[in-house]
């Protein structure tokens, strides 16, 4: 009697204890830091593990922040590029004033009928609504329609997807797209191919149009097309002029050139510079925060510029992140982060030749 009363004493501490680490009575729900239960398949706040929240719009599915089909690319906020006047065709392209977005193209508003009389009319078949697209068209931004496995269930684009940009787990910030496999954080206009370099896909002969698109010889790239270089027009015979005096300098170098640059350093408009790639940058062997500061008031560039002066550079080029990681370790006020935490998925540290 004594054994089967110490068996069951021992079942149901193990039972307590298996309740009290987080599990609930549902399969795939847990309990997080409000103690509430949440199924992390589908939480936007704690989506595929506690506090990991999806960006504004986004929805969780499979453990995994993505846009809903309506609106699958995101521009800060999740939204559909083939109806948004305000990202028309891409993050960040807004439609003129009068004109309206469909299919991805700035187009002409259709003006209002106007009213011909008071009388009723007999009731007209109503146009039929123009239905967008569920996602970007294929060959949009790099994009093959080639998916890769992350989760589960869920499959991501890497050309396109910005909570999966060029790999799993690798979010673009807050309100920058994906386009190419790259966070697009360049300037207006330009974007970032394969080398991690901003450039005018417009008029770049090595990306003309689309990252990779390389012109033929004696083409030149305008407005995205590769077009042969113009003849030059024939001119006048020049008036006799006198022969250069033999100490005239020789012409100066084109702007932009550079002077030589030291092994290790590129010319880059006008300066030489190095640019060092760090990939999952780190600090004492733990991953450093992206922010300077436990108070969370300095992110992104702060804490990107000290990472690369600490190992000698000028500042930081550029950076992708945040993405979710515990723990970290802040820079600034030099604490460790150990729940809740995000950091960098790379930095690009640069510095100019003295």
């Amino acid at each position: 009697m004594k054994r089967t009363l110490l068996v069951v004493l021992v079942v149901a501490l193990a039972t307590c204890a298996r309740a009290q680490n987080g599990v609930c009575g549902s399969t795939g729900s847990f309990k997080c830091a409000n103690n509430v239960c949440t199924n992390l398949q589908t939480d936007p706040k704690n989506c595929g593990r506690c506090g990991a929240a999806c960006p504004a719009g986004a929805q969780c599915v499979n453990g995994a922040c993505g846009c809903p089909p309506d609106k699958p690319t995101s521009c800060g906020v999740c939204t559909n590029t083939l109806t948004d006047s305000n990202n028309c065709g891409a993050c960040g392209i807004a439609c003129p004033s009068g004109q309206t977005c469909m299919n991805g193209k700035c187009v002409a508003a259709p003006s209002p009928s106007p009213v011909v009389s008071p009388s009723p009319s007999p009731a007209q078949p109503s146009p039929s609504p123009v239905v967008p697209s569920p996602a970007p068209p294929v060959g949009s931004c790099g994009s093959t329609g080639t998916k890769y496995k992350c989760f589960d269930a869920y499959v991501a684009d890497f050309k396109i997807d910005p909570f999966n940009c060029g790999g799993c787990h690798n979010v673009c910030a807050q309100g920058i797209s994906c386009c190419f496999g790259q966070c697009q954080d360049c300037p207006g206009g330009s974007y970032k191919c394969a080398n991690n370099v901003c450039t005018n896909l417009q008029t770049d002969p090595q990306n003309c149009g689309t990252c990779g698109n390389v012109c033929p010889a004696g083409n030149h790239c305008v407005s995205g097309t590769c077009a042969p270089v113009p003849s030059p027009s024939p001119s006048p015979s020049p008036s006799p002029s006198p022969s250069p005096s033999p100490a005239d300098p020789s012409p100066s170098p084109a702007t932009g050139s550079c002077p030589t640059c030291n092994p290790g350093y590129s010319c880059k408009n006008g300066k030489c510079l190095k640019i060092v790639t760090y990939v999952k940058p780190k600090r004492n062997g733990i991953r450093i925060d992206f922010c300077l500061t436990a108070d969370r008031t300095q992110c992104g560039q702060p804490a990107a510029d000290a990472y690369c002066q600490h190992k000698g550079f000028d500042g930081a080029l550029t950076f992708n992140g945040p993405i979710n990681k515990s723990p970290t370790f802040f820079l600034g006020s030099q604490q460790t982060c150990t729940a809740n935490c995000a950091t960098f998925h790379s930095i690009d540290c640069v510095k100019a030749q003295k």
